[in-house]
């Protein structure tokens, strides 16, 4: 893999944000366009990322007002760049050591593409499961069978919603399917 460059997998079509605009207007782009984050750009140099989780964690967590609240505001900076000749084993190792699933591509110091690790996963796909293990390690093992959980989503019997889920034998199930 290590003739495969950046440019070779980049995303060229990026949606933008520019720092006034308002995490409304942003909430409903990135709902239609069905992303997780975009870039924010200013006169086409990047100058900050903004995800989902951003707007969960410092709008709706923190009841402010998404019509009132600029992207500026909650926006992630300084921002990882990378080169579109940059090989995806050190794009790997920069999303690994910072923690971040997408990187912008930049040429002359202008966005010229976005490269994410679903970019990299289908191209690297041994990488998925190194994913899936690095993501399973941040969960603790369930509690011993007959611990009340206040544990909350879908039951794996019946795949209904509950909001009071157990652990049954490394299940989690609901109450009906428990009786």
């Amino acid at each position: 893999m290590n003739d495969v460059k950046i440019g070779d997998i980049m995303r060229k079509a990026v949606i933008t944000a520019k720092q006034n605009d308002t995490i409304d207007r942003i909430a409903k782009i990135m709902a239609k366009a069905e992303i997780g984050g975009l870039v924010v750009i200013d006169q086409g140099k990047v100058v900050g990322i903004l995800t989902e989780k951003d707007i969960v964690k410092e709008v709706l967590a923190k009841d402010k007002n998404p019509k009132k609240v600029r992207v500026k505001d909650i926006m992630k900076h300084p921002v990882r760049t990378v080169l579109p000749e940059t090989d995806i084993e050190k794009a790997i190792e920069i999303m690994r050591d910072l923690n971040i699933e997408r990187l912008p591509v930049v040429k002359g110091g202008k966005l010229i593409g976005l490269v994410t690790v679903r970019d990299i996963t289908r191209v690297e796909p041994a990488l998925l499961e190194m994913t899936r293990q690095k993501e399973a390690a941040y969960f603790e093992p369930l509690p011993k069978e007959g611990y009340r959980l206040s544990i909350t989503g879908e039951c794996e019997v019946c795949g209904n919603y509950s909001e009071y889920l157990k652990d049954v034998g490394g299940r989690l199930i609901c109450e009906d399917c428990r009786e």
